[in-house]
């Protein structure tokens, strides 16, 4: 064992103690009117450190070229930050080194050497060169990771730079595979159940600790907003030890907004996949370099649209801030359905940007990424209307996401809609009985966004085979539900359906579907909304139960009521709205008959037939009583036989068969409470 220890030592070939290559030898780093009051000895070594502020990038890279630089000399060029100014990657930054400083920085870095750093009013006694730097960036007030990229482009070596630069711009060597890679490396950032699923992240984990043979296991519930809990079961038995699970969700959020520029190029995510073994000052040489590569020669149009979504983004973690701010002084198991819903809303906005860099890798396609001068205003001319399409579609979405999320703030506000939203999460938990409500919560939240993700993708699909390589990297909440159902889910059918015309008529038609969302949210709508949408994917007819005299069609039945003779009579009315003729939206009521053996929505379906009035032209259906399942007349078939493509509302439930004794207990009371609430509407 000694012997192997001293071999070692052996091979490390240090000086003595107290020699350059010792740990123990110590270096300053000065400004250069302190240099000469430290004494040069073999056991001190020293380098000055000059700090040249530069009003742009331009000049940063300039005066590195150009400056001459002292053996004993390091030279930070520094862009002057601003917040007029938009950079791609941020702050302009080289690092200009002497030989004799380069070879005691990488001595400092290799050997945790003890370095003495002399700042404005203070020295400090570091170990090593990553706590210099973090000195250095701190008392110059600059960014550290953008200092550590350009001292170590600096120091490493150059032929194992330009092996590792070879690497990666060989096996991704066009615009498109890093734009596109991009779209890859921005999956990973997007939200997962360990955010929004709380029965499974929490809920389980607490009610298995007691018995769990394994010992106690932590909690890995990660959620966007603080939620309050009680983290045994016991403490819930008892009232007692609440807690707070922290909101790591929002850290996420944050540093995917605060990196979306090198996340959205994947000028990390290529470097780290090209070159999986790569040492660590390499691999931070590498990306600054590819970073100001990319930030260079990215044609302006395209980096002015991932500027506009940076924005976005920013914007979208103010608002959820908001929201949280909000939010969280509600209590109880809501606040995990509610997370579970922000949770989605986020992933379907994220995805939509990733549909925005899927098309710029359409357009890119065969532009090679070192011949990317190539991709001048002639060449870009050719993809113009493609162009001008995504620059149209990122206007739309960054006028819509704010707009949206300040309607979600509000939507809370209004408890009766956050209360349907959470029945229609816990509806679907009772149809699917392997996914919960959390789940199915963060399912409503994102699903309005999927539709417009497949229509733009279904749109190009046709024009490129990059769309359909890129669009398979984008998770979709759909094909998750797919995929995690015991009970089949297929949304293929009708998910994905193409949007026919030019590129302006298709823009047309998602400013209408952003339209309709964000008046949902205005109007308080959105809980039919969603289930519209969400009909529309399963391909069945929505139910829903609205308040009786609140809903508009119920004021229409009950308006409709007093022109009869017998207004409170017990029969049913049904309303239906469609399209006439002359494709107007219009409203007619239906009331039964003693003398007619026939429920409300079959006298409907006759007059429709002898007017001939298409079926598909109606639209929604509301029924007083819930359309019937009953032996000679079952309403709720011959709905969905006839009116494909209406929903259908109800205020009173309605179920069952003829002998089901419960359901005709719940039939005769639902009589009842029609019969009480309209003595008071029809007064």
């Amino acid at each position: 064992m000694m012997q192997l220890r001293l071999e070692y030592l052996l091979s490390r070939k240090l000086d003595n103690p107290f020699r350059h290559k010792s740990p123990f030898f110590e270096t300053f780093v000065v400004p250069p009117e302190k240099f000469d009051a430290i004494p040069e000895n073999d056991e001190i070594g020293k380098i000055s450190h000059r700090f040249v502020l530069c009003k742009s990038g331009v000049e940063v890279f300039d005066r590195y070229e150009k400056e001459p630089v002292k053996d004993k000399e390091i030279i930070t060029f520094y862009e002057e930050e601003n917040s007029a100014k938009s950079n791609f990657f941020g702050t302009a930054c080289r690092v200009k080194m002497g030989e004799s400083a380069k070879e005691l920085i990488r001595s400092i870095d290799n050997l945790n050497q003890h370095v003495t750093f002399r700042g404005v009013t203070d020295n400090y006694f570091v170990t090593g060169l990553k706590p210099l730097l973090r000195v250095i960036a701190r008392e110059k007030n600059i960014d550290v990771d953008i200092l550590k990229g350009a001292i170590y482009l600096e120091i490493v070596d150059k032929s194992k730079l330009n092996d590792v630069f070879r690497k990666v711009f060989s096996l991704n060597n066009k615009l498109a595979d890093w734009l596109s890679s991009g779209v890859e490396a921005v999956e990973k950032w997007k939200f997962t159940n360990e955010n929004y699923d709380y029965q499974k992240h929490f809920l389980n984990i607490r009610d298995s600790n007691p018995r769990n043979p394994k010992g106690y296991q932590p909690y890995t519930y990660k959620p966007i907003i603080p939620i309050p809990t009680f983290l045994t079961v016991t403490d819930r038995a008892y009232g007692t030890n609440q807690q707070t699970i922290v909101n790591n969700g929002l850290k996420k959020l944050s540093e995917f907004i605060a990196s979306f520029d090198e996340i959205s190029t994947a000028s990390v995510f290529l470097v780290a996949q090209a070159t999986p073994t790569i040492a660590d000052d390499i691999f931070l040489a590498t990306v600054f370099y590819v970073k100001n590569f990319i930030e260079d020669h990215i044609p302006e149009s395209i980096k002015t649209i991932y500027k506009k979504l940076k924005s976005v983004f920013l914007e979208v973690l103010n608002n959820t801030k908001l929201i949280i701010g909000f939010i969280k002084e509600k209590a109880g198991i809501e606040l995990a359905k509610i997370n579970a819903f922000l949770c989605g809303i986020l992933n379907g906005l994220i995805s939509l940007a990733q549909v925005i860099m899927m098309l710029l890798a359409m357009v890119t396609e065969n532009i090679p990424i070192l011949e990317i001068e190539k991709l001048s205003a002639t060449e870009l001319a050719k993809h113009q209307e493609k162009l001008e399409f995504i620059e149209d579609f990122v206007d739309l979405f960054s006028e819509n996401a704010k707009i949206l999320l300040e309607g979600i703030k509000d939507l809370f506000k209004d408890g009766k809609v956050w209360k349907e939203l959470s029945l229609f999460a816990s509806e679907l938990k009772k149809k699917f009985l392997s996914l919960n409500e959390y789940f199915w919560a963060y399912f409503i939240g994102g699903v309005a966004f999927e539709l417009i993700l497949d229509a733009v993708i279904a749109y190009f699909t046709g024009g490129s085979s990059i769309v359909a390589e890129v669009s398979a990297k984008i998770g979709r909440i759909t094909k998750q539900a797919e995929q995690m159902a015991a009970k089949g889910i297929d949304f293929s059918k009708n998910i994905g359906k193409k949007v026919t015309g030019s590129a302006d008529d298709f823009l047309k038609w998602l400013r209408k579907e952003f339209e309709e969302l964000i008046e949902a949210i205005k109007t308080g709508k959105l809980g039919s909304y969603l289930k519209k949408k969400f009909s529309n994917l399963v391909g069945e007819v929505v139910e829903e139960i609205v308040e009786y005299g609140v809903s508009e069609l119920s004021k229409f039945a009950i308006e409709f009521r007093k022109t009869l003779p017998a207004p409170n009579h017990n029969g049913n009315i049904a309303v239906f709205e469609y399209l006439d003729k002359s494709g107007k939206l219009v409203k007619k009521a239906f009331s039964t008959q003693i003398d007619l053996d026939a429920h409300a929505e079959n006298i409907g379906l006759q007059w429709f037939e002898k007017e001939g009035i298409p079926k598909e032209n109606v639209k929604t259906i509301y029924s007083e009583l819930e359309p019937c399942s009953l032996g000679d007349h079952n309403c709720k078939d011959m709905i969905k036989k006839n009116f494909t493509k209406a929903n259908t509302e109800y205020s009173f439930p309605y179920p069952g068969g003829d002998t089901d004794r419960k359901a005709i207990d719940i039939r005769r009371k639902s009589i009842k409470d029609r019969i009480k609430t309209l003595k008071q509407l029809l007064k």
